[in-house]
C-alpha cells in the first residue's frame, strides 16, 4: 500500500508540472523584428503616409501593436 502511495505521488507530481510547464510556454508573447536598410516611419502608410503601398506591412500592423513616439 506504501509502495502504491508513493507511485501515486510521484505520478501527480509529475503531471502536475508537465501542466504547469505548458501553460507558461503558450503564454509567451509572439515577436516579429522587421529589419531593413532604409525603411523608417516615413514610408510605412499605417504611419500615416500616404504616398507609398504597404499592403502588407499595413496588414500585420493593424493585426498587432504599433509604436509610436509622440
Amino acid at each position: 500500500m506504501a509502495r502504491f502511495l508513493r507511485f501515486s505521488v510521484v505520478v501527480l507530481c509529475c503531471m502536475l508540472l508537465v501542466c504547469i510547464y505548458a501553460t507558461a510556454a503558450t503564454a509567451l508573447p509572439n515577436v516579429i523584428v522587421i529589419v531593413a536598410d532604409d525603411l523608417g516611419a516615413a514610408d510605412i502608410n499605417c504611419y500615416g503616409v500616404k504616398d507609398l503601398i504597404t499592403t502588407n506591412l499595413d496588414k500585420l500592423a493593424a493585426s498587432g501593436l504599433q509604436f509610436k513616439n509622440n
